[in-house]
Formats: structure tokens, sequence, C-alpha cells
């Protein structure tokens, strides 16, 4: 695979002519470059002096995987803008805004207007509404918060947390704002009424879990560690969460010892938690496994008991 030192180069080269390719200044040394023979779109650094591809010719996702997006938000999307966010599929607008504090958001149209359709008089146009997912990205092509709905008033809770996350990448997690995923923290103790969201939240983790897997050969710190992390509360202070980890097995070359984890952060206290060992398997197995529907269930029924332990003080010992 290229890397981003060598696309960088590739790029450069055409800063100037723009016969290959467009270039849009981001600010903070960034760009939005696009090639004019097939679309492909890239990210551009030119303080590092590297560049990420980020759609493809055919328009999908290139350097991101399914991690970068929150399933659990599109599950409820009409069917074409459904398939477009779990394909990873950007056929219509695709655009990085302007940098500020090493953040900026990223627009996915999944979905255009219905006037997109139409021809110059204007038949063929269709009763669709526009729909749009959003993720904030560092100057290194993380995705900090993944794609998902945003209005005015999350985005700009969200660019808060992304410049958080990117001083930190270490100690400081994605968090959930959007009240369609999470649950208020008050009802923590009351997570069986929830079942149906939950079901929903995790049939996401499983889905991104096992897209890393898959796409675990283009990423050099997929190959010892693979892991989806989901806090159930929009409370960054005081939270539920679950996490599906991948380990390189240290007896089975080529397989991961996948754990699931579940814990209750407060902050100034120290985290508590259990955790559930579901098995070791290569990487076409954790695809295999995280596509099946009722694995969903099982693990909420695990996070479920797991919560009631936690609160209950009755942790078994790890």
């Amino acid at each position: 695979m290229i890397t981003p030192k060598e696309l960088y180069k590739t790029l450069s080269a055409d800063f100037k002519t723009e016969e290959k390719f467009y270039f849009a200044d981001r600010g903070e040394g960034m760009m939005q470059g696009w090639e004019k023979s097939s679309g492909r779109i890239f990210l551009v650094n030119k303080k590092t002096k590297e560049a990420w591809e980020l759609i493809t010719a055919n328009g999908n996702f290139s350097f991101w995987d399914a991690s970068a997006v929150e399933i659990a938000s599109a599950i409820n999307l009409p069917y074409k803008s459904q398939r477009n966010a779990v394909e990873l599929h950007a056929p219509y607008h695709f655009g990085i805004n302007e940098f500020e504090d090493g953040v900026a958001y990223v627009s996915w149209t999944l979905q255009p207007d219905g006037r997109y359709y139409a021809d110059e008089d204007g038949f063929g146009m269709e009763d669709d509404d526009e729909i749009n997912f959003y993720a904030f990205i560092d100057t290194q092509a993380n995705i900090l918060i993944p794609f998902q709905s945003m209005d005015d008033s999350l985005k700009t809770r969200y660019r808060e947390q992304a410049v958080a996350i990117s001083r930190n990448r270490e100690e400081v997690p994605y968090v959930c704002l959007s009240p369609e995923m999470t649950i208020p923290v008050s009802e923590n103790t009351n997570m069986a009424a929830h079942k149906d969201k939950l079901l929903r939240i995790i049939y996401g983790m499983m889905f991104q879990f096992g897209s890393q897997a898959r796409n675990a050969f283009k990423h050099e710190e997929y190959k010892g560690r693979l892991g989806i992390f989901t806090a159930f509360n929009p409370t960054p202070e005081h939270y539920l969460s679950m996490t599906i980890m991948g380990n390189a097995s240290e007896s089975e070359d080529g397989k991961y010892d996948i754990t699931i984890v579940t814990a209750l952060f407060k902050e100034g206290e120290e985290p508590q938690g259990c955790c559930t060992k579901m098995g070791t398997f290569n990487t076409a197995e954790i695809e295999d496994i995280m596509s099946i529907e009722d694995n969903a269930q099982m693990i909420l029924d695990d996070f479920i008991e797991s919560v009631e332990m936690i609160y209950s003080g009755n942790l078994p010992k790890q």
C-alpha cells in the first residue's frame, strides 16, 4: 500500500498546475483534493507532507472502515441512505470543512434532495429529503467523532469533544451525545426496559467490529488489537460503557482473543467493571460471528447481567 508520504509526493507535484487534481484550502495547512479523471477524494496535510485517500474512484470509503460510522444511527434511515451508510458508499456530496484547533467536520450526503434527480425541465424529481451524516476528524485523517446525524447544537458539542480527544486520544474517549443512541444515567438500573434501543446499539457495534476484522490488513494498529467502545449515557463525566475487544492470541497465530467488557465510569472515581470471554477466532470467523443477529441478544443479556452486578456490588474477581 502507498504510504501517506508517498501519496503526498504524488499530489504535491500537481499543486501549482492542477492538471490532474483540484485542491481546496481547508485551513491550518490542510487541503481537500479531488482527482479530475476519477473523482477520488484526498485529505492533504502540507505541514507534515502527508496525504490520505478518503474516497475511491467508485465512491467507496478507502482509508476508513465501518468503525468510522455510528451504524446504530443508520438502522432506521430510508433504504437507499441506509445502504450507503452501512456499505460506506459516497456517490453524492462528500466534503471536508475548515480546520479549527486541529479538527474539522466532514459532511457526507447519504441521500440527496429529490430535486437532484430532476432534469432541466423539472421532470424526474422525487420526494426524497436530503439526509447527511457528519463526523469530526483530525489532521491525520483519524475519526474523532464517527459519522452520524447531527443538528447544529450537536455539532457544537461534538466539536468541543473532538478537540479534547485530539489533544489526548489515549485518555479521552468518544462519548455519544445523541439521544437516539443513548440512555439517561437515571435509567442505568433499569436497562432491561430499553432492550430495543440497546439491541440496535449492540448490533451496530458488532457490525463495526466485524468491519475492523475485515480491514485488519490495512491498518497497522489492528494487527495486534481490535476494539469498539460505546458509552451508553450521553454524559462524559458519568457513563456505562461496553467494549468489544480483540487482543492477538499468544497461543494461536493470526487469531484474536475476543472479550466483552462492561464498565461504569464516574469522574474522580476508579472505574468498575467485569468482562466475559467469547473465545479465540481468526478475522474471517470474527466477521461471521459478528454478523449473526442472535449474538446481539446474547451480548445484551450478558451486558444487563453485568450492569446488575456492578450496581449491586457483586462483581466477580477477574
